[in-house]
């Protein structure tokens, strides 16, 4: 019998091979678990460090009260009519209003003082300990008024029940949930790559004007003397977000509404989740930003879109600017009777109960810099938008959700139909007393001088125009075109679920397009 000798060398050298092999293996995975282990410590460190920096430096500072603005109306005119308007509802009452800015508290355990202190602070951010004695006159005049119309104020008992509290977030420490550096990392990492994919890809280029960042789409000619309009003379866009991480939820509607357009998407990062930005600009300030990147772009003017808190900057615009606004969209609109208690108390004061409830109160009103920008920057009255005081020319769009979870719905689309009747009404008045039809836009003037030359002889040659025909022309040219406001309702619709691709965005695209193009003519 032959013995092979060489077998079992080679099988002690195939396992020694192993052995280093495995060995090597070993080696690695400790050496790839201790950069791990390390990796996680240094996060964590990380992490301790931003908590205490949050906690003792950043936090004390935005605690601070800030002085309120002045009202750029008169307060006390203002609070009469949000008690007026109350009066006006059918979908509203008086005890809903108290008892909302009472932090949901019951009408009968709310005394007259607690409304005395609400008032306070309403017209002046102050307690009502505070108030000058002008001050104090000013809130009596508004007690007196909304007894006149509302009976239900004698209700209210007298004296002061110190187990009901009121709305007062300019006055009050702000409230905040910590969340850890790696949410805010992975948050600013996801922006950057949606906007670099997305926005970049439909053609957006990232731009910044005085410490405003906006991102801009060109469409169609571009020169000094003309508005880049789109191939169907459609205007350039300005986009206006609400509290969010960014665009990339808005970008389905933005790319719907904007089609073939001119596109401006306006960042305002102190209302966005987790960007840690507590620069919130005043409404002129914000309002100046978007006129000179109007300029900057060779726009005369320019339909608006706002969502949520976009629509109070809108609102802002036009406010400073209406000559530069030719349209008007609001969805999701807290503007809108903003003087009512549903903003403020649904975002800031609610208890959570329901899923999006605990989303909102989680993801957004706790987080330090919302909390910050609406407790120490909202003053909700250079913030409220009356649809009365959008100038006639201006075509408006309001679409609210049915079973929104912040502002009133049903109030907002009652008040929203409420105006429309009024544009109506003055549209059909315009429309019997006028001799022709108005046109909004580059046309305007061609139609203005069109119109006055077919009320008189056309001039010959050489003739110089008389004192009638000027005093025709200046009579047809004061006239405003009277442009139109419809609102829609989204029924079982929630705060923002108009943003995803439906059927319903799509036919509210096509009646904001619709309204733009032939609103203002009657």
């Amino acid at each position: 019998m032959k013995i092979n000798l060489t077998q079992p060398v080679l099988t002690h050298s195939f396992l020694a091979r192993t052995m280093e092999i495995n060995d090597d293996a070993v080696s690695q995975y400790e050496t790839i678990q201790q950069a791990c282990f390390y990796a996680l410590m240094a996060w964590l460190v990380l992490e301790v460090i931003f908590a205490l920096s949050v906690y003792f430096m950043i936090v004390p500072g935005l605690q601070k009260l800030r002085a309120p603005p002045p009202f750029h109306s008169n307060i006390v005119e203002m609070m009469k009519r949000t008690f007026d308007e109350v009066k006006l509802l059918k979908s509203y009452t008086f005890e809903m209003y108290v008892s909302g800015f009472c932090n949901g508290a019951k009408f009968e355990d709310i005394c007259l003082e607690n409304f005395r202190s609400f008032l306070a602070w309403g017209m002046f951010h102050k307690h009502l300990k505070d108030l000058t004695l002008v001050e104090a006159d000013d809130v009596a005049d508004v007690l007196a008024h909304i007894g006149k119309i509302h009976p239900e104020l004698s209700q209210l008992k007298p004296g002061f029940n110190p187990a009901v509290s009121h709305c007062a977030l300019t006055l009050e420490p702000i409230p905040w949930i910590h969340r850890p550096l790696f949410m805010y990392v992975m948050v600013g990492i996801s922006e950057t790559l949606a906007n670099a994919v997305f926005l970049r890809a439909c053609g957006f280029h990232s731009l910044e004007l005085d410490g405003t960042h906006y991102w801009y789409k060109q469409q169609g000619c571009n020169n000094r003397n003309t508005n880049p309009l789109s191939s169907d003379g459609s205007e350039p866009m300005v986009f206006l977000h609400g509290i969010s991480t960014g665009w990339m939820l808005y970008l389905h509607l933005v790319t719907a509404l904007g089609k073939n357009r001119t596109l401006l998407l306006v960042d305002v990062n102190a209302i966005k989740i987790k960007s840690l930005n507590f620069d919130m600009p005043t409404p002129k300030q914000f309002a100046d930003r978007v006129s000179r990147i109007l300029d900057r772009h060779n726009i005369a003017r320019a339909s608006f879109v706002g969502h949520s808190f976009g629509s109070v900057t809108a609102g802002w615009f036009v406010r400073y600017f209406p000559t530069r606004v030719s349209h008007l969209t609001l969805i999701d609109p807290v503007t809108i009777l903003l003087s009512f208690p549903e903003v403020a108390y649904n975002f800031l004061y609610r208890p959570p109960t329901k899923f999006t409830e605990w989303v909102i109160h989680l993801a957004a009103s706790r987080e330090i810099t919302v909390s910050h920008a609406l407790r120490r920057h909202f003053w909700w009255y250079n913030n409220a938008l009356w649809l009365e005081d959008v100038p006639a020319h201006i075509g408006v769009v309001v679409g609210v959700s049915a079973n929104d979870e912040i502002i009133a719905p049903a109030a907002v689309y009652e008040y929203s139909n409420n105006c429309r009747q009024k544009r109506l009404q003055a549209r059909r008045a315009g429309s019997s007393g006028a001799a022709a039809k108005h046109t909004t836009g580059a046309h305007a003037a061609v139609e203005t001088r069109r119109m006055t030359r077919s009320m008189s002889r056309p001039l010959l040659d050489g003739e110089e125009e008389t004192e009638q025909d000027t005093s025709r022309r200046t009579d047809v040219a004061s006239k405003p075109p009277i442009a139109m406001i419809e609102t829609v309702l989204w029924e079982n619709y929630s705060h923002g679920q108009i943003l995803l691709p439906t059927e319903a965005q799509k036919l509210f695209v096509q009646m904001a397009h619709n309204n733009e193009k032939v609103g203002s003519v009657y």
